[in-house]
């Protein structure tokens, strides 16, 4: 070999060990723009995961949540900025995304049911003052639903091919609920008035078993006046073989197999289970509910039936939003009925947003 040959080989081991060192910080000047080292370059990363959900809000799905955990703070003087996204339709600004330490936990209001237009995915960019469009800065997270996760929860949150209305199976038994309430305290309202709606005690007897037949599905005559009087407008009772309870738990087995079955992930089964629980409690404050209709049927002193038809109410206000079972001051997620069911399957509309 050379001597010129020798000197360039011994020349590249003398470079290549310095920059070890340089490399482990015991000497050099290298700047590391990585984040871990030097404090001369720029050390923001994208960084961090989490879920955007689609809640109730406002409207059906209309408060959009962002929960991103293991991110760092925008470099000075940006800040970050997330959007709502959809094929075809117009992106929706959702504002700045605070960060607490890692953490970004918002909450935007939108005012439109989001999941029902078909906004399914989510971005956030990086930038300096407020972007007019998404795209402008450095991306930061991004994510969607699946195509799975759509076509189930719109079967039991927007659109039910078993439900006459078109709304969700969940969506369905809430609007029951409520036009049988409704119906109910016009019996209360008009008992004994003095204007064209009044009811004497017979018509009020027919009105409680009305509630009644609606919520089992009969149509039983309890008043023995020849005629099972039933709630007009309902598509399905809330109990029975061919009830909205019934219905819904059909639902969420077909929703249980579609997002895995015992292979989903825990947090799938956590909710689907926790939406089974409440929908079995629907049952048992409408059966309630029922059986003090039944009794409004054979009641004498107008105090004594408005008592009765009141009581019937309030129990089918607890299958719609749960009771304080245990005196808490909270409607715990055991004690949930229909709300509790619509938030749990809310948290599977998720878009899984993570960096591109």
């Amino acid at each position: 070999m050379s001597s010129v040959a020798l000197l360039v080989v011994l020349g590249g081991c003398i470079i290549d060990f310095k920059d070890r060192n340089d490399d482990t910080g015991a000497q050099g000047n290298n700047d590391d723009t990585g984040g871990g080292g030097g404090n001369l370059g720029d050390t923001w990363r994208a960084r961090g995961k989490g879920n955007v959900f689609l809640l109730d809000g406002t409207e059906d799905h209309s408060l959009v949540v962002v929960e991103v955990s293991g991110t760092i703070p925008p470099r000075e003087g940006e800040a970050y900025h997330g959007w709502l996204m959809g094929d075809d339709l117009e992106s929706i600004y959702l504002g700045e995304l605070a960060v607490n330490d890692d953490v970004v936990i918002s909450e935007t209001e939108i005012g439109l049911n989001a999941f029902l237009v078909g906004y399914t995915r989510f971005e956030a960019w990086a930038a300096e003052g407020t972007p007019a469009a998404p795209g402008e800065g450095d991306a930061l997270w991004q994510g969607e639903m699946s195509d799975e996760a759509v076509e189930v929860l719109r079967e039991l949150l927007v659109f039910s091919e078993t439900s006459t209305s078109g709304e969700g199976s969940l969506r369905a038994v809430e609007t029951s609920v409520e036009t049988i309430q409704t119906y109910g305290q016009e019996s209360i309202d008009n008992y004994a008035g003095s204007g064209d709606d009044a009811l004497n005690l017979k018509a009020f007897q027919e009105k409680a078993e009305g509630v009644a037949n609606g919520i089992r599905g009969d149509t039983e005559d309890m008043t023995n006046d020849g005629v099972g009087t039933t709630v007009p407008g309902l598509d399905y009772p809330l109990l029975g073989d061919e009830g909205h309870a019934t219905l819904i738990l059909i639902d969420l087995d077909e929703a249980f197999q579609a997002f895995g079955g015992q292979q989903s992930e825990d947090n799938v089964r956590d909710a689907l289970d926790e939406a089974y629980d409440c929908v079995q409690n629907i049952e048992v404050h409408s059966d309630k509910a029922a059986d003090k209709a039944g009794l409004a049927t054979v009641c004498g002193a107008e105090s004594a039936c408005k008592g009765i038809m009141i009581t019937a109410i309030e129990n089918l206000d607890y299958a719609l939003v749960g009771k304080d079972i245990n005196n808490n001051g909270v409607i715990d997620s055991e004690e949930g009925t229909i709300e509790c069911a619509i938030e749990q399957l809310s948290r599977l509309m998720a878009m899984p947003v993570s960096v591109p």
